[in-house]
């Protein structure tokens, strides 16, 4: 076991002299002059499109809702995948007996 613990202290040990990078002049310019437009840090949503943005809303979680309860009210319980399989993607093959 002493070696593997002294490999492992090695490992931890040679990110000791590892110093950060510096970031140049015009990248730290640039980013000072990001922060200081308005606006910079929020996400704003266009007037305009506040009834698209709720109306897309809308339909994505009715027909989740609508799946969800036919799914259960068909089936009654989850089919396992080789029933999946053999009714919908062998279906041209005939009646199949699992």
């Amino acid at each position: 076991m002493k070696a593997k613990e002294q490999w492992i202290e090695e490992t931890l040990g040679s990110l000791d002299g590892i110093r950060g990078a510096k970031a140049s002049s015009a990248l730290v310019s640039n980013l000072e002059s990001m922060t200081e437009m308005p606006g910079f840090g929020s996400c704003t949503l266009r007037p305009a499109l506040y009834w698209p943005a709720a109306a897309a809303l809308a339909l994505l979680l009715a027909m989740n809702i609508l799946v969800f309860t036919n799914y259960h009210r068909s089936t009654g319980q989850p089919k396992e995948p080789t029933e999946i399989l053999a009714e919908d993607y062998l279906s041209y093959l005939g009646p199949i007996k699992l």
